[in-house]
């Protein structure tokens, strides 16, 4: 009985450490031969009926357990490979979820989640919002800044930190900034609650 629970043991060690090595490989062999999905529609919505779970890889194999997004829920996408898309979903806390989730229960909106054209200006001045009010220390190369103005009044920005290595132990807590469009007065929840804003300059 012992030697039979032993067997079952390392067997299960064993696929275990194959799953981690071979998801590993994959995701070296992604970054090399991903190609990257047009910037201009790069807005999925999930389509499955099931939980859709992210994978580190893009392979069934890579799931990750805890970390999965429901029908309805939208992404956005930047690489695909396999049949399978590169995405990020954004919480409404700010954090986000990044990982390789299955093309066939995702269904693109044909909606972008980066700047317009008519928002590129606004865009390019929130790094220097950041700085110049001091609402964050991490590192510039840390800050991702993910935009959308599809609402009538603000262009809204998410501010949340890089899924990076070097980034892994640097502290920032996710925020929003909103533009006015037209007068450009400027707003952000950061150091308040979630739906409570206060200008900045």
């Amino acid at each position: 009985m012992i030697k039979i629970m032993l067997s079952v043991l390392l067997y299960g060690f064993s696929c275990y450490t194959f799953a981690g090595d071979f998801c590993s490989e994959l995701s070296k062999k992604a970054e090399k031969e991903q190609e990257y999905v047009d910037h201009s529609m790069n807005i999925y919505k999930v389509t499955s009926k099931t939980r859709l779970y992210f994978n580190s890889a893009p392979s069934e194999q890579c799931k990750i357990n805890n970390a999965f997004i429901i029908n309805g829920d939208v992404v956005s996408g930047y690489t695909t490979l396999n049949g399978y898309l590169f995405a990020s979903y954004f919480k409404k806390n700010g954090d986000s979820v990044d990982g390789w989730l299955k093309l066939s229960d995702l269904k693109n909106t044909g909606y972008t989640s980066g700047p317009s054209s008519d928002e590129q200006t606004v865009f390019n001045i929130i790094p220097d919002v950041i700085k110049k009010n001091a609402l964050t220390t991490a590192p510039e190369k840390c800050i991702n800044i993910s935009g959308d103005d599809t609402d009538n009044k603000y262009y809204k920005f998410a501010i949340t930190k890089k899924s990076l290595e070097e980034c892994k132990n640097v502290q920032l807590t996710p925020f929003s900034i909103l533009v006015k469009k037209g007068t450009q007065e400027i707003y952000t929840n950061q150091g308040d609650d979630i739906d409570k804003f206060h200008p900045i300059e």
